[in-house]
């Protein structure tokens, strides 16, 4: 699928280097699995640039090349009964999405069976990040917590 990408430009072992115009990209499939993000990207103009500030082509593959990797490997993470990391559905649930760099936030460092508490100015997204947990088998509790908040837990 990268190679196949209209900005594709090369690829070394297990890293693909992307370019349009200035800005040069790479997505090294690393596979650290028990990492949060077994795929790591890299901008290689500006290294201080953050996935928030990428172009939307380059989110748009992140989260394609992410979502991939995971569907592959489901089955090895059914026999191990084991499941996709919760900051990983989080952080790819908001990766382009209006204030998803601040529900990532807020939900960074969620833990199961933790309740936290997210403004009801966000509840779009918090859906978004409902559905595909439940996909990757995780029970899902969203609650009115008081007029302002949800709270929100995963099992």
């Amino acid at each position: 699928m990268i190679r196949k990408h209209p900005y594709f430009l090369r690829e070394e072992k297990d890293i693909f280097y992307l370019k349009k115009e200035k800005e040069r990209y790479e997505i090294n499939l690393t596979f650290a699995f028990k990492e949060d993000c077994p795929i790591i990207w890299d901008n290689l103009v500006d290294r201080q640039l953050t996935i928030w500030q990428a172009e939307s082509w380059f989110q748009e593959l992140y989260i394609k090349v992410n979502e991939i990797y995971f569907q592959k490997n489901r089955v090895r993470l059914l026999t191990k009964g084991e499941r996709r990391n919760l900051e990983n559905i989080i952080f790819f649930s908001c990766i382009g999405r209006k204030n998803g760099e601040h529900i990532n936030h807020l939900l960074e460092d969620v833990m199961v069976f933790e309740k936290k508490c997210i403004p009801k100015d966000y509840e779009p997204l918090l859906k978004r990040i409902k559905e595909t947990a439940e996909r990757e088998r995780y029970k899902v509790s969203i609650k009115e917590e008081n007029e302002q908040e949800f709270s929100v837990m995963f099992y």
